[in-house]
Order: structure tokens, then sequence, then C-alpha cells
């Protein structure tokens, strides 16, 4: 518990606040309303990896503690099971939602979704759970607010990421240099690569990052998803062909900073790379025929979509 709290100071360099919730449930029913939290909590999505955030204590009622795990967006990240809760300060701080106390009924209104279904159960105002989660999902759009209210600055992200490249085991092997390239501070937000209604979708589907893309000519994987039912909107498409600085990965670009803050505010929901058809290249050259069918691209690129859409 000790080395825990260090390394934690040695992140924040600085001292954090309790984290405090008064109590922790496993309950898919509905979401609480609390006033004595200072933090979201949500259960841990299915497939979701936590391995790499920092670990909190947590203080529940009667001052037990358990540890668990906070994400970049400052919300707290349960077991799968566990009941989501949403702090009524941070309701009418970043949601700016109006809360007013009558007797024994709380009235909560939202400035978009006017007001909310509220329920007493055993003194702690509730809500449906599916609300609860979207009230949270809102919460993290709004990163940075969250992040702010943490005391986290690009300074403290930067510092992450040196002290990220330098002890994980992946990048042990890397030449200095490399190393070096990959400390970089990340970008304020996403304006870069979309317009308000695409940062949007992106906050509720997450991306789909294409990583050196190739040219926006011909059939493209971005075709070949869309024609399979996906949304081409939630694929981001990175390359120098693209002739924009922030799609562009080479050191002359701008686009590593934006892609740190895609996978710092938890947006990455999967990632291609190296080019579908170039590796689909290298499987034909190396096959015993070596020939490469007419249809070759097309069918690759379709395949993988259909298989990404599940």
């Amino acid at each position: 518990m000790t080395q825990l709290q260090k390394q934690l100071d040695e992140l924040k360099k600085a001292t954090m606040r309790p984290f405090r919730l008064p109590r922790l449930e496993c309950s898919k029913a509905c979401g609480l309303l609390d006033s004595g939290a200072t933090h979201p909590l949500r259960a841990r999505r299915k497939g979701e990896q936590v391995a790499h955030l920092p670990q909190v204590q947590v203080t529940l009622a009667g001052e037990q503690q358990v540890t668990m795990h906070l994400s970049p967006t400052g919300v707290i990240i349960g077991e799968e099971t566990a009941e989501p809760i949403v702090p009524m300060g941070i309701l009418t701080t970043s949601l700016k939602c109006s809360i007013q106390w009558s007797g024994e009924e709380l009235r909560v209104v939202h400035p978009k979704h006017g007001e909310l279904e509220v329920h007493i159960k055993d003194g702690c105002p509730m809500v449906d759970h599916d609300l609860a989660l979207k009230l949270i999902a809102e919460i993290e759009s709004i990163a940075g607010v969250a992040l702010r209210s943490m005391g986290v600055t690009s300074q403290t992200e930067l510092q992450w990421i040196q002290r990220l490249v330098h002890e994980h085991p992946v990048f042990a092997g890397l030449p200095n240099d490399i190393k070096k390239a990959l400390i970089e501070v990340p970008a304020g937000d996403l304006k870069p690569l979309g317009n308000r209604r695409m940062r949007k979708l992106w906050g509720r589907n997450g991306v789909l990052v294409h990583l050196f893309s190739g040219e926006e000519a011909g059939y493209t994987l971005k075709r070949a998803f869309h024609e399979v039912g996906g949304d081409k909107r939630l694929m981001c498409e990175l390359d120098p062909f693209h002739e924009r600085p922030e799609r562009d990965l080479s050191p002359e670009g701008q686009a590593y900073p934006v892609l740190l803050r895609l996978a710092l505010d938890g947006l990455c929901k999967g990632w291609i790379g190296p080019p579908c058809r170039t590796r689909m290249d290298e499987v034909y050259a190396t096959s015993s025929s070596r020939e490469w069918p007419e249809n070759a691209s097309t069918t690759s690129s379709l395949e993988w979509s259909r298989t990404w859409l599940g």
C-alpha cells in the first residue's frame, strides 16, 4: 500500500485529496446520485484494459479502503458488476444541472435533457442504470474539465509518458533516440482532426485509427468498411499522402501529439497498421503460388471490415 501511494504521488507531483464513495454495490438495475462522492464510478467495460492505468485508494463507507483504477478522464473504474455512481457536485459544475431537494424528493434538471427521473431508495437518490452511464459518458466527453479538477496538466501527462517510455518492458529494446522521439506533449484537444459534430461522435463511439492508410483514392479500407455497414466517420486515417500536417505521422508532421490525445482520452477502440494492402502483398509474396489474385485488395479489405464489425 505504501509503494502504491508513493507511485501515485510521483505521478501527480502533488498531494491528491482522498477519493470518497459512500458505498459500492453490485447491481445493474440503477445508478446512484451521490453528494459525497468526489469522482464518478463506472463498471469496467467488457474487454476494457485497465492494467496500464494508475491505481488509487478509494475510501468507502466506514472508512473501508479499496484499490481501483483511475481513467485519464477522472473516472474510477470498478468491477464489471459495479453500480455506477454520479457525484452531484460534478452534475452541477461540469454538466450544469439544477438540483433541488424538497422533503424526500429530489429534482434534477439537465440543461439539454430536461428533468431526469429520480427516485429515492433507502434514502438514496437513484436513476436508471443506463441514464447513469450516459451522464458519466457525458462527463468523460468533457475530459478537459475532469482532468483540470484533478490537477492533471499537460506537464504531468508529459511526465507520465516519459516514465512509461523509460520503464515499460515493451520499450526496453528501443534505441535511445527513438525513445526520445516518443516523448512529446499531447495535443490539448482533437480540433485538428475533426469538427465539433465529428468529435462528439467519437466521444460516444470511439475511433478506429488507420495508420499509414495510403492515398485517399481507389478502393480504400474506409470504403470497404462503409460497404459492409460500418460508419466511415469512425475511421481516422493518418498518412503523409493526405498532405495535411495534422494527419502526417512523419517527424515533420503534427499527427503524433493528436494521436496521444486520442489515446489518453480513451477514444481509440482499434488500431490498424501496417496498411492492409502492404501486409497482404507480403502474405502473397511468401505463398507457394507467388500469384496475386485480381481482386485480392478488395477481398482482403472486405473480409477485414466484416471481421471488425463482428
